[in-house]
């Protein structure tokens, strides 16, 4: 069985290695911290099943990332998941219109985040 890979883009190195270690042994988890690198290795054929991403990113946040990934047509759509504090609405129409897969609260749980990304890539 090929495993399935997700990317997690967030600042905080602790949240990161939670998440990843929630994922079974079906998944490999690659922790990330430069969204600008992940949107190039998608350019170039590097293609996550699926991408967790802090909404209020460092250096570029969820909803830049999403409208520069979706605004290249030549590549294959990557479901996002974001996670955030942020609770209001108005935050989560943004960004599924900006073309967030899914949107989760932090604090979160772990193994309600594995099963929406699961969800999401099918």
């Amino acid at each position: 069985m090929v495993k399935k890979s997700v990317l997690v883009i967030e600042d905080s190195e602790y949240i990161a290695r939670v998440i990843a270690a929630n994922f079974g042994p079906d998944y490999e988890c690659t922790l990330c911290g430069d969204p600008r690198k992940v949107l190039g290795d998608i350019r170039c054929g590097r293609r996550p099943d699926a991408i967790i991403m802090s909404l209020n990113k460092s250096g570029m946040s969820a909803l830049e990332f999403l409208q520069e990934l979706h605004s290249d047509r030549a590549a294959d759509p990557v479901p996002v998941v974001v996670i955030s504090s942020e609770k209001t609405s108005a935050v989560r129409v943004r960004l599924f219109k900006a073309g967030a897969d899914d949107f989760v609260v932090k604090p979160f749980n772990p193994e309600e985040l594995v099963l929406r990304v699961a969800r999401c890539i099918g």
